[in-house]
């Protein structure tokens, strides 16, 4: 979590990422971004890729819970087994969301206007899981 730098409103930032070991349909991982303040809770965003082929873009907070605001979509840019690299570019409240150079999905939510950047990996139903990141970029626009 990155909560030491600046909140970041205009940003793009990217990650490779690999499942070393683990389910690639429930062991997932992504970004975070534009996280309140005040913490998850009160709101983030979600970009969450699965090696088995799928991802998603999402909000949460506590009180209204997941908006799963693309759903679960499948992607031919998700290489199995292979780095993949996720990207995100943020213009207001315009996101474009990348995966191996490949668009895969762009959005308007103008819910969270600013906030913090993390790295996360999603352990659905408790399996364990190796995840690496790698070659960490952000530039504020």
């Amino acid at each position: 979590n990155y909560e030491d730098q600046e909140v970041q409103e205009d940003f793009d930032v990217y990650i490779d990422a690999l499942l070393q070991s683990g389910d690639p349909a429930l062991n997932c991982y992504g970004i975070m971004f534009r996280e309140d303040a005040e913490g998850f809770d009160q709101g983030a965003y979600t970009f969450s890729v699965c090696e088995n082929g799928y991802y998603q873009v999402s909000y949460y907070t506590k009180a209204e819970g997941w908006d799963q605001i693309s759903g679960w979509q499948t992607s031919s840019a998700i290489l199995p087994g292979e780095w993949n690299r996720l990207e995100i570019s943020a213009r207001g409240a315009h996101f474009v969301f990348r995966i191996n150079d490949q668009e895969v999905f762009a959005m308007d939510d103008s819910r969270q206007d600013k906030g913090f950047i993390s790295l996360y990996v999603d352990f659905y139903e408790k399996n364990p899981a190796v995840v690496w990141f790698d070659n960490f970029g952000l530039q504020n626009r």
